[in-house]
């Protein structure tokens, strides 16, 4: 009984540039290094795939401060503090529904109609919440989404 011929390939390793093989247990990959079992490849079947992020507009009541010294009307200046919260857009004019002035600025109450971009999971309503609450300045009472 002899021992079966091993085979060897012409260059130098035994693959030259990274393969990648699935076996049933998870894909490897196998390159100049030999395998590496620590690196695993994206499978679509082994977990939940992201949902789809959308655009949602809401109509929300929120207190924004606008400072003292802001141009324009209180409309502009909330308008412009709700405008600088990542991935919201003011989309009708704001409605200033009051106002409490302050040491350093102004707490005025809005109501807004914007639209957020990139909401996803959470409840609409929730991202929206929070979304506009990691803005400066803005303090969410109530979020109403459009559907």
């Amino acid at each position: 009984m002899g021992r079966a011929p091993v085979a060897t390939l012409p260059h130098e390793h035994p693959f030259p540039e990274p393969l990648l093989l699935h076996t049933p247990d998870s894909p490897l990959l196998f390159g100049p290094a030999g395998i590496d079992p620590g690196w695993r490849a994206f499978d679509s079947r082994r977990g939940p795939m992201a949902l789809s992020q959308q655009a949602v507009d809401a109509r929300v009541d929120c207190t924004v401060r606008v400072a003292r010294d802001a141009d324009g009307t209180l409309a502009d200046g909330a308008e412009t503090q709700l405008a600088r919260v990542d991935g919201v857009e003011v989309v009708e004019p704001v409605d200033v529904a009051g106002l409490e002035p302050r040491l350093n600025d102004l707490a005025v109450d809005v109501e807004a109609r914007v639209r957020v971009d990139g909401v996803g999971a959470e409840p609409p309503e929730e991202e929206v919440r929070q979304r506009l609450a990691d803005g400066f300045g803005v303090d969410v009472s109530e979020v109403a989404v459009q559907r």
